[in-house]
Parts: structure tokens; sequence; C-alpha cells
């Protein structure tokens, strides 16, 4: 039973901390995406609205904040216009200049196919604008690689650290689970030292209570009240046999007796005795038990659930008992 409740609690300790880490890793991405997500849209708000490369950056020292500066001082993007007649026409690429006129007539060539107003090709996120139906416009394309690298770095450091860290919980979990659980393994060892004792000291008197009625039938006649008496000894008995059984039974590392039992031969053979019983108590007990239905465990402790079954049924039910056993 120790074990099972400190495997139980390494088990709930690792569910909260990785459900914990987890949040906290999503939550960090996604805050992250958040904001630079905004800030390359405020970037491409910001040269949209200035119409070139210079103007913006005139703009960005005279209106917007340093921080809005700085990114426009670090970003590479370049801007071109769209003519009525579907022509384009690169106005500033001076931000972009590892790159070749072919190259980024490409990128544009495949936002204006998507149709979108904003969007993402290759690398370049674009923002289009249209001035009117003819199709003469604007557009800015921001070299977002950079940023993307950044996401995908921190994503990737997340999930390291993540399995990293639950790892690392689960051997210091593993490690002092034991002094975690002590008061319990304490008042367990308690409990099942009290149970032993009490079992012991019940079985003493019991004994000189049942000698003490054979004594008295010796010398007095058979009586009702000597055969009730001897019957509760006898349940008594039985009880703290059970008692010390079970108390056993949930040991860690206790003996159990695994092995082929014909369940069916059990269930006729247990239920048979309550025969009389059931007559004298005016029931009627059936016995339905498929042949070769074969199980593995205790014999002894699939007696004392049969017989403790049928006890029950006897005391409690009302006309008929039925006990079937069946395989599925």
């Amino acid at each position: 039973m120790i074990q099972r409740i400190r495997r139980k609690f390494i088990r709930i300790a690792l569910i909260i901390l990785s459900a914990t880490m987890l949040t906290l890793a999503v939550v960090i991405n996604l805050a992250n995406w958040i904001n630079v997500s905004g800030e390359m849209r405020e970037t491409l708000s910001v040269l949209m609205e200035n119409g070139s490369a210079r103007a913006a950056a005139g703009a960005g020292r005279q209106g917007r904040t340093r921080r809005v500066q700085n990114t426009l001082d670090e970003s590479r993007y370049f801007l071109a216009r769209l003519s009525q007649r579907g022509g384009v026409f690169i106005t500033d690429s001076s931000r972009v200049s590892g790159s070749s006129a072919e190259e980024l007539r490409e990128v544009i060539g495949r936002a204006l196919e998507s149709g979108r107003e904003t969007g993402r090709v290759g690398n370049y996120l674009y923002l289009i604008r249209k001035s009117d139906e003819t199709g003469a416009g604007t557009a800015v394309f921001l070299d977002v690689e950079t940023r993307l690298d950044g996401l995908h770095r921190l994503l990737l450091l997340s999930a390291v650290t993540c399995v990293g860290g639950i790892g690392i919980a689960w051997l210091l979990v593993e490690l002092f689970s034991g002094k975690a659980i002590q008061p319990l393994i304490r008042n367990a060892v308690q409990q099942k030292q009290f149970i032993t004792d009490a079992g012991h000291e019940l079985k003493t008197p019991l004994t000189v209570i049942s000698a003490n009625m054979d004594a008295l039938e010796l010398k007095t006649e058979p009586s009702e009240w000597i055969d009730s008496t001897r019957e509760q000894i006898s349940q008594m008995r039985s009880l703290v046999n059970d008692m010390i059984y079970l108390s056993r039974m949930d040991e860690d590392g206790a003996e159990q007796i695994r092995e082929t039992v014909d369940l069916s031969a059990l269930v006729r053979e247990e239920t048979e005795s309550f025969q009389a019983m059931a007559e004298f108590t005016g029931k009627t007990l059936e016995t339905e038990a498929e042949e070769g239905l074969c199980v593995r465990g205790d014999p002894g402790a699939l007696r004392k659930l049969v017989s403790q079954l049928c006890d029950n049924a006897m005391k409690y039910a009302l006309d008929r008992v039925d006990a079937r056993i069946k395989g599925e």
C-alpha cells in the first residue's frame, strides 16, 4: 500500500508540475508572438503611412517613440508602387541591398497573386494598399526572417526547458517522496501494528470464554444460551482472523498466492454449505455456475469472498437467493 501511495504521490506531483510548466511555456510564447506580430504590423503601418524609407525614418525621429525608431533602423524592408496599368515599380530597396531586383519582383508578384491585402510570402510580411479600383497603390514588404527565427528559438528553448525541468523534477520527487509521505507511512505502520496486537489480544479472552462454555455444559444440561454464545464466539474468531488477514494482505511485499482455481466448483462448494441455513430461515438458495470457469488467484481469499457474500444474502435477502457465476 505504501508503494502505491508513493507512486500516486509522484504521479500527481509530476502532473501538476508538468501542467504548470507547459502553461507557463504556452503563455510566454503566446505573449512573445503577440508582441512580435504587433511590432511587425506597426512597422508596416509606419512605412505605409510615410511612403518611403527615408520619410519613415524621419517620422520615427519626430513623432514616433524610440522603440519604433529602433525597430525601423534594424528592419530590412522595401517599398513598391503599383500603377494603374498593372505595372510594378520598386521605389526603395536600399534596406535589402543583398537581394536582386528579380527576387524582389518575384516576391511582389506572389503577393499580388494571393489577392490579399496583407499576408506573408517567404520571409516577407507585406501590406498592400490600393488607392482606387484601377489597381494603383502602394506595397510595403518587411523581412521578418530574424523575428521568426527568434520565435522559433524561444519555442525550442521552452520545449527543452519543459522536458528538462520535468525530468529533474521527477528525479527530485523520486528522491524525496519518501520523506514527504513519511507521516503517512508511520500512521499506516502503527495502524497495522494495532490491528495485529488487537487481534492477538482478542483471541485470548475468546479462548477463555469458549473453555468456560465447555465447562459449563459439562455441569449443566445443553442450553440454547450456551449454543448461542458459542456461535457468537465463532463469529468473533472469524472476524478477528479476517481482520488480521486483510491487514497482512495490505502489506507491501506480502506473499500472495496465485494459482489456477476452478471458480465454478468453488462457488458450488461454498454455497452448498449454506443450504441448511437457507432452509432453516425459509429461503430458497439456487446456485448456477458455468462449467469450466477458471481464474488465477488465492483459493482461500476467494472462498472467504464467496462465503461472505452468501452469509450477507442469508441475512438480508427476502425469500430467494441466486448464486450465479458466468464467464464474460
